[in-house]
């Protein structure tokens, strides 16, 4: 018997065999569900294809399938949802659905099933290379649960499927791509047909409707129209073809604001690009149209601009039967179309113009037969100064203005008969009233039945020329005017120009253009009637009137006439032109020559500084063109002298920041007041646009002294400077203090007030100076004063600077000050934690850091330390009669006696109360006892005179001590204070029996 398994393998070998052999893959599918079905008797085998994508499944086979069934399930998207074979499409796996009735995977499709009385179904997607085919299933009007072997049969089948849909999507591609191919042949014969009507419309009725039938009849297209809007923004179809029922009533805007506006052909419009394969069932904004499109069949649409001009003049709209038909290629065709309906409008309007050109033709044209004019346009006539009537017959010759011109022209015919076509510039003719006129000429030669003729069009070129001799004249003044910018603007060349080199330059520019014969800049002297000439170049001789210059020298007034125009032009700060004659100086006698002069002011920030004066003939130099010439020469003049102000400007700046950090620097490493002041005059002449500086302060008369100074002149300022005298008011450091304010002065030589001392400021060439405050504790404290050898030094930035030098030095002092007074105050906190405050002996803190050093010097010294601890005798008695304020002068006076009778390497501490320590080094080992008693005798001195308590009352007090030696009764500090204090005490308790106040440690029980 045969198995199931095997059965389907001769199903498949069948089935694949007689699909080689060309059968259809849709009739072996429903063979293979026909042969499925009588494998699993009950069950209903379908096959559905993902055409297109596998957007939508569509029924391939299914022959035991209701027709019904089948339309309901065409077109089915696949989803979580929707049934069986839905699911299985979306999700790619296998969807065996054993109870349609309660499975969720057929939620969507269930009344579906119901009317159907479909209770299960078993799907599986059918796949090649990755890619969704299809879906192969078993449905059944009983819920059922798949076997093994019904799943494996599922699978065998989805197999063979998966063959036959593949083939069938082969064969849909090759007919696609067949289709495509097709069409576009038939696209490009259209194209080729409108080409050619295009060529030969003359008008755009012609055109416009010629083309839409073209494309209908060749491209097969649904609907073509081309359309425009009106002033109200509806298109009004120009022209159309093919289903032209659908524009019928047809409403189309361009209005953005219309839903009728928004579709692809007002999107054209307004945008001025393609729309392709625009759906009305998939387009939103194509709703307005879609009922009318599927009445007429139209499926894809199209839309190009159609330009003008260069401009959009309407929008073609092309329709097909087919969806999304237009693909790349046809797309690039149909562009080419819109091109050439394009080019055929702009070709129509080239016509209509070269019509309007010929009638109204600007060219003087001719129609020349054996020499003698037969006829001419208006313009001809009018540019020879003679009527219609009046040219016709004249002969050519007569247009020239010599027999040598006419005989270049008569060249021109013997090589109009080579050539056809000859052209002649800057031919001399001569009108009806004599005037010479310069005119290109261009000719052609044609026969008619009459022989053969020449067409000849005139050009009047008199202006030309003269615009040309213009050109060329401005051409050498921009080409000065850009060296001049180019030299300006360099920063390489700027680096070192001063002004004067910047007027030699301008005035070696200006002498090189053949216009201009002399250029020269000055200045007025004081004296007002003489200039001062800082540069010239040129013809020094060429005009008298102008110049009798050897060299730069001052220009006297008898030199420079009544008033020379540099003259006026310095007293009115205007550009002043003058145009005269002067006889002419060659033999021939010719009548006088007119030459012309211009002096312009220059300025610099605003403020006149000198005139610049061009000499030349008045036809080069006052016209419109020159004056603007110089206008613009004199605006780069003035911006390079700015930027070699900027540049000395920034130097200066640069200088001066680099000084004041070099200030900063000194300031932080100054330890003194002169230190700082000093230092901080030295950096700030160095790399600085400052020759002196210095600082001064008034002393107790009033008099400036001077704190610090370093350059030339800074210490040899003469006189005596005092804030208090009425006469010095008027000096700036005077001002400065007083003021309390900077004081500044850019010429310190044409100040008037200083001619006292205009002899000590040119010698050592203070030409500008800038006073200002130093401020110390935030009270006037002193001023700075910054001298410069150059003039107007101290702009805005550059005071500013100043002043921040003169804070910052201000800043270091209080720096400096406060230094000093934290040390102050660290060293007196650090003697009060040291000393007692009543005795103003030092304290058990002091004595705690002395002891140690004591020892360690006696140890290295090999010498005997004595420590002592001391106790007055009967001091209570005097606090309790006279009070602690008396006890407490008791005790300073004690310590001052106790201290006065000490040597100055010894060492007094008051512990507290009326307790005492003293430590007594350096003594020799061998005569320690002796050495002793002197110095303790000395001290017992501070006790025998008694102590003065009332006016008329003395208290004496004793001492009790007990002392110690190192290295004998101790190493250390703690214990030689230890027995110390404990010998002290026995001694006190022996105060009446005791032979003398003190006692040396000495070892005993218990102690």
């Amino acid at each position: 018997m045969t198995t199931p398994a095997e059965a389907f393998l001769d199903l498949s070998m069948s089935v694949l065999r007689d699909l080689v052999a060309g059968q259809s893959p849709r009739d072996l599918a429903e063979r293979v569900c026909l042969r499925v079905e009588q494998m699993c008797p009950g069950k209903i085998a379908s096959i559905m294809w993902a055409e297109g994508g596998g957007e939508k499944l569509y029924v391939f086979a299914a022959p035991s399938v209701p027709q019904g069934l089948i339309e309901a399930l065409n077109g089915l998207t696949p989803g979580a949802q929707a049934g069986s074979c839905g699911h299985a499409a979306h999700g790619g796996e296998p969807a065996l659905v054993c109870d349609i009735d309660t499975d969720a995977r057929w939620d969507d499709l269930r009344p579906i099933a119901q009317q159907w009385q479909l209770r299960s179904c078993w799907s599986y997607p059918v796949f090649h290379n990755d890619h969704l085919l299809g879906t192969f299933a078993l449905s059944a009007m009983t819920s059922a649960t798949p076997t093994e072997e019904d799943i494996l049969l599922l699978e065998f089948a989805a197999t063979l499927v998966g063959a036959l849909l593949h083939h069938a999507n082969q064969a849909v591609e090759r007919q696609r791509l067949t289709d495509q191919k097709n069409r576009l042949i038939d696209f490009h014969h259209m194209l080729a047909k409108v080409s050619q009507k295009i060529a030969s419309a003359e008008n755009e009725q012609e055109l416009f409707q010629p083309l839409c039938d073209l494309a209908v009849r060749y491209a097969h297209l649904k609907l073509v129209m081309l359309a425009r809007p009106d002033d109200t923004l509806k298109f009004r179809f120009l022209a159309a073809s093919g289903a032209t029922g659908f524009i019928d009533d047809l409403f189309v805007s361009a209005d953005p604001n219309l839903p009728e506006g928004l579709g692809t052909m007002g999107r054209t419009w307004r945008e001025g690009c393609d729309h392709f394969n625009t759906s009305f069932e998939k387009t939103e904004f194509l709703r307005p149209w879609q009922a009318r499109a599927q009445q007429f069949g139209l499926k894809s649409t199209a839309t190009l601009p159609v330009l003008r001009g260069g401009k959009i003049f309407a929008v073609l709209a092309v329709y097909h039967a087919e969806p999304d038909v237009f693909d790349g290629p046809l797309q690039d065709v149909l562009r080419e179309l819109a091109l050439s309906i394009s080019r055929g409008l702009d070709r129509l309007d080239a016509r209509k113009l070269q019509n309007a050109l010929f009638n109204n033709a600007l060219v003087g044209v001719f129609l020349v037969k054996d020499r003698v004019v037969k006829s001419c346009n208006p313009q001809a006539a009018h540019m020879f100064g003679y009527t219609l009537d009046e040219m016709a017959g004249m002969p050519v010759r007569d247009f020239f203005v010599s027999d040598i011109e006419y005989a270049r022209l008569d060249k021109v015919f013997s090589k109009m008969t080579k050539s056809h076509a000859v052209q002649r510039q800057s031919v001399a003719c001569v009108r009806r009233d004599g005037r010479v006129v310069t005119c290109d000429v261009s000719g052609r030669l044609f026969t008619d039945n009459e022989g053969i003729h020449s067409v000849w069009t005139v050009l009047d070129a008199t202006e030309r020329e003269a615009q040309a001799q213009r050109l060329h004249r401005i051409a050498g003044f921009r080409e000065l005017l850009a060296e001049l910018n180019q030299f300006s603007a360099n920063p390489a060349t700027m680096q070192h120009v001063t002004d004067h080199d910047l007027y030699k330059f301008v005035c070696g520019a200006l002498s090189k253009n053949n216009a201009l014969k002399l250029a020269w800049i000055g200045s007025p002297q004081q004296n007002g009637s003489d200039f001062n000439v800082l540069a010239t170049s040129g013809e020094v001789n060429w005009h008298s009137e102008c110049l009798s210059i050897q060299g730069e020298q001052p220009l006297s007034s008898s030199q420079l006439g009544k008033e020379h125009p540099a003259q006026r032009c310095w007293r009115e700060n205007q550009t002043l032109f003058l145009s005269y004659e002067r006889p002419s100086t060659d033999d021939s006698g010719g009548g006088p020559v007119a030459r012309s002069i211009v002096s312009l002011p220059i300025r610099i920030g605003g403020a006149l500084s000198t005139v610049l004066t061009v000499c030349g003939h008045s036809e080069d130099v006052l016209d419109q063109d020159a004056i603007s010439f110089f206008e613009n020469l004199v605006l780069s003049i003035e911006r390079g002298l700015q930027n070699i102000r900027q540049r000395n400007q920034i130097m200066r700046l640069q200088g001066l920041y680099r000084a004041l950090m070099q200030q900063a620097d000194v300031v932080l490493r100054a330890q003194t007041v002169p230190d700082m002041l000093v230092g901080t005059c030295e950096k700030l002449v160095h790399e600085t646009p400052f020759n002196a500086i210095y600082l001064r302060k008034p002393n107790a008369d009033g008099v400036m002294d001077v704190l610090a100074s370093t350059g030339s002149g800074a210490e040899e300022l003469p006189g005596v400077i005092s804030v208090v005298a009425e006469s010095a008011r008027d000096q700036l450091i005077v001002r400065a203090w007083l003021t309390q304010k900077t004081a500044i002065e850019n010429d310190l030589l044409g100040n008037v007030r200083l001619d006292g001392y205009h002899s000590f400021l040119r010698a050592h060439r203070w030409h500008s100076a800038l006073v200002t405050p130093v401020r110390r504790g935030g009270e006037m404290w002193a001023v700075m004063g910054f001298v410069s050898e150059e003039h107007d030094v101290f702009d805005p930035q550059t005071v500013e600077l100043c002043e921040r030098v003169a804070e910052l030095l201000g800043r270091g002092l209080d720096e400096l000050d406060n230094k000093q007074r934290l040390v102050t105050l660290q060293s007196e906190e650090a003697y009060r934690a040291r000393h007692d405050r009543l005795t103003d002996l030092p304290n058990r803190f002091a004595l705690e850091h002395y002891l140690p050093q004591a020892l360690a010097r006696a140890r290295n010294d090999g010498r005997v330390l004595v420590l002592g601890m001391m106790d007055l005798d009967d001091f209570k008695p005097v606090n309790d009669q006279f009070g602690h304020e008396t006890g407490d002068r008791l005790l300073r006076e004690l310590a001052g006696r106790l201290r006065s009778r000490l040597r100055a390497q010894d060492f007094l501490v008051r512990l507290g109360g009326d307790e005492f320590v003293v430590v007594i080094g350096d003594i020799d080992p061998d005569h320690v006892i002796t050495h002793l008693q002197l110095a303790l005798s000395r001290l017992h001195e501070a006790v025998e005179e008694g102590f003065q308590v009332a006016p008329d009352r003395l208290a004496t007090v004793g001492l009790s001590g007990g002392f110690a030696l190192y290295p004998q009764d101790g190493k250390d500090g703690d214990t030689l204070l230890r027995k110390a204090d404990a010998t002290m005490y026995r001694s006190k308790t022996r105060k009446s029996t005791r032979d003398q106040w003190w006692q040396l440690f000495v070892q005993e029980e218990g102690v």
